[in-house]
């Protein structure tokens, strides 16, 4: 099995009805990282801010909470319940793109890389609409 992982954030942009988490965002930032994660054949999980880490099949309903909103002590607790389920899911990733904001990374990144987890960021420092751009460039979906 491949051990590189790919998680990607949720966005407040969303279906109005109860559909499967791949399904339910509907950003062009989400529907082009999905696409791009996808089309790399990697195992992707989503960052919720509401269920932690969500397999891309698993039906949801919508919801309205951010970790933008969230306390410090809030995002910590989040954190730590994103690393236990992702534990039970795939316990010895080697590498993990990800593809979400500071406010997601900040606490996983330290629990991951004292793992030894290889982490990449390919669009940090980005605002939206470059992460759009460059999005679009890997993707070929301008």
């Amino acid at each position: 099995m491949d051990d590189h992982i790919a998680f990607v954030s949720c966005v407040s942009k969303k279906s109005s009805n109860v559909r499967e988490a791949r399904l339910i965002y509907e950003s062009s930032w989400f529907l082009k990282t999905r696409t791009l994660v996808e089309a790399m054949n990697w195992r992707w999980f989503i960052l919720s801010a509401e269920h932690g880490v969500l397999e891309p099949n698993t039906e949801i309903q919508p919801y309205d909470r951010t970790l933008n909103t969230m306390s410090r002590p809030e995002r910590i607790r989040w954190a730590n319940q994103v690393i236990d389920q992702f534990e039970t899911i795939q316990p010895s990733p080697t590498k993990i793109t990800l593809f979400a904001g500071s406010r997601y990374r900040e606490f996983i990144i330290p629990r991951l890389e004292e793992r030894g987890v290889e982490i990449s960021i390919p669009m940090e420092g980005l605002r939206i609409g470059e992460q759009l751009r460059w999005l679009s460039q890997k993707t070929g979906n301008h």
